[in-house]
């Protein structure tokens, strides 16, 4: 059990000292990206449940981010298609300035509608905090907590997600 503690220790220790070469290129005004994340369950009768996301997003600001969030869901057989928009507001500093942190802190709201077979339709809006934790330049593990109101068949019930993914950005401008 030292050995795993000590192992940890040391591979955190190598990423973060890693982390201090890092110049993430977000956020920045002109930069654009694509998020991915996957997601897959098994419940307890057998049955999975799986989701695949892509987000693509653009920088109007150093601190201003708009998304359009799509996901294919399979849930239990039956499989649904989800579209939004949204946006983050980013509390690093501007890739310009002279303070790099790998760690971009962000905050923001999304809208999504989702339609599957049936004639299912779903609304959510949600709040959302999460950070991009840059491993390279222009690559960061993205991880979300988001909170929100879920409204089908005239039914609204509270959703909450915890998501982690990948973001990869490309310069802009």
């Amino acid at each position: 059990m030292k050995a795993l503690a000590t192992t940890v220790l040391l591979l955190t220790s190598a990423i973060l000292s890693e982390a201090q070469t890092i110049n993430p290129i977000a956020p920045r005004r002109g930069v654009y990206s694509i998020g991915f994340s996957i997601d897959w369950a098994r419940a307890q009768d057998g049955g999975t449940e799986s989701s695949y996301t892509v987000a693509p997003s653009y920088f109007v600001t150093d601190s201003l981010e708009v998304r359009a969030p799509f996901s294919f869901d399979d849930l239990l057989g039956n499989k649904e298609t989800i579209y939004g928009i949204g946006f983050r507001w980013h509390f690093m500093k501007s890739a310009h300035s002279e303070r790099k942190s790998v760690i971009d802190l962000f905050a923001g709201a999304e809208y999504a509608h989702a339609s599957a077979g049936m004639g299912f339709h779903e609304d959510l809006i949600e709040g959302l905090a999460g950070f991009n934790y840059f491993v390279a330049d222009n690559v960061a593990i993205t991880t979300m907590l988001s909170i929100g109101q879920d409204r089908s068949n005239g039914q609204t019930s509270t959703t909450t997600n915890l998501t982690s993914g990948f973001t990869i950005f490309f310069s802009g401008k």
